[in-house]
């Protein structure tokens, strides 16, 4: 069975039934997996699009299956909000800070500490990272504006058809996975064996 936004072509082969609807509607997706539930014997529901996690547990919980808590779906996708779980609980993670404009990007990245990552805190992967490597950087022109237009990205729908985003960002210190930067840090970091 398939839920989708848009008639199924590559899934064809892979399903028995489905349903087009707006996934993002909070209560045009719960009836079309009702629709489905009642004609099928479902054992769980799953997805593969990282936007929809939280629909998805939502969705389960309502049909009484398995799934992860819809508000601990919603920690794993909102990096803000993770990092404010993982304080709470005392469990270790980089420093970050949730920011809404440039001047408290400059604000914290002074206190975090450069280089720093500032990255939308409800999109995925590395959509909208930008890397500074200093406050020179962050404040000299065209930055100031990168972060402002980073700022209006992370307000809109990750994606047609979703809610709109957080207008945050997450600020956080530059690590060794960040993109744009991994590659220098492992060339400083690996020593050739002698």
């Amino acid at each position: 069975m398939l839920l989708t936004s848009t008639e199924p072509s590559w899934e064809k082969p892979h399903i028995t039934d489905h349903a087009v609807v707006d996934l993002s509607d909070p209560a045009a997706l719960p009836a079309a997996g009702r629709a489905l539930a009642g004609r099928h014997d479902l054992a769980g529901v799953m997805t593969w699009d990282e936007w929809s996690v939280v629909p998805t547990a939502r969705l389960a919980r309502q049909l009484g299956l398995p799934t992860t808590a819809p508000e601990v779906m919603q920690g794993c996708r909102n990096k803000a909000t993770a990092r404010s779980l993982f304080a709470r609980h005392g469990v270790p993670s980089a420093a970050s800070v949730s920011v809404r404009t440039h001047q408290e990007a400059e604000a914290g990245a002074d206190r975090i500490g450069y280089p720093v990552v500032l990255k939308p805190a409800s999109h995925a992967g590395a959509i909208g990272v930008l890397r500074v490597d200093d406050r020179a950087q962050l404040t000299a022109a065209p930055f100031p504006l990168r972060v402002a237009r980073l700022l209006t990205t992370a307000a809109r729908p990750c994606r047609p058809g979703t809610r709109p985003g957080l207008g945050r960002l997450v600020l956080r210190p530059c690590g060794a996975g960040d993109r744009r930067g991994w590659g220098r840090w492992l060339r400083r970091s690996v020593r050739p064996a002698r």
